[in-house]
């Protein structure tokens, strides 16, 4: 499932395939922190109950943490025991936020949907704002079937050519 979904200042592509998440950044502004919810809830209804289906199913143990850079940007990580013998962890996913409470990374998240929803969750306390019911952002499916792949004829001498035969038949007549 792709959908973009448009916002005041810009856009973000969603999409949503084997429990896997991307969120991106489109065009214009980076959007606010306080979009991240209505943005997913614009783009897959059931995130919220979905995402936690996801989580409680997992097996490593996990945490998050928070990186406060010193100009006041966040970076929220959840990170997983792959090995307790070792303390080997893993990043399962990491959610930026600059210092004006954007989300202006590119790739705003990827990774598993499972792994979205505690960190979202932690996010909430730095910014409950995030928490608001009644915003509608503009949804699009994206249709993909009508593009033209690169290397195909525009089209341009083909009808430039069914002109000018019709033109000559015309002036037969």
């Amino acid at each position: 499932m792709k959908k973009i979904v448009f916002y005041g200042e810009g856009s973000v592509g969603v999409s949503i395939d084997n429990d896997r998440l991307l969120i991106k950044k489109l065009g214009g502004k980076s959007p606010d922190v306080t979009l991240l919810f209505p943005i997913m809830d614009a783009a897959y209804p059931d995130w919220k109950k979905e995402g936690e289906k996801l989580h409680r199913g997992r097996i490593n143990p996990w945490k998050i943490t928070v990186h406060r850079g010193l100009s006041g940007a966040k970076d929220f990580r959840l990170r997983y025991l792959e090995d307790e013998n070792f303390g080997y962890f893993r990043t399962g996913g990491v959610i930026h936020v600059s210092m004006y409470e954007r989300l202006n990374w590119d790739i705003i998240f990827t990774g598993w949907l499972g792994d979205f929803v505690p960190i979202v969750a932690e996010m909430v306390n730095e910014y409950p704002a995030m928490v608001q019911e009644g915003i509608r952002l503009a949804v699009s499916d994206g249709d993909f079937e009508d593009w033209k792949q690169p290397g195909v004829t525009s089209g341009l001498k083909e009808n430039i050519e069914k002109i000018s035969r019709a033109r000559e038949i015309m002036m037969k007549i």
